[in-house]
């Protein structure tokens, strides 16, 4: 028997079993390559205790160049 999924809207509350959404905006966003891009840094904290160094999540968004 076929199994009919059904999209829900992505919330934090909904997906909150499973670990984090990561949202836009962040308010942690700056313009970069001339203003081409818009970096949302540093969405997501990421646990890396167990090796040296961090870790930063970051999603871009750009608009095509000519």
């Amino acid at each position: 028997m076929p199994i009919t999924l059904r999209p829900e809207h992505l919330t934090s509350e909904a997906f909150e079993s499973f670990g984090d959404v990561i949202e836009l905006p962040s308010g942690k966003n700056f313009p970069i390559t001339k203003g081409f891009t818009i970096r949302h840094h540093d969405l997501a904290q990421v646990d890396v205790s167990d090796q040296d160094g961090t870790a930063l999540i970051s999603i871009f968004r750009f608009q095509p160049r000519p």
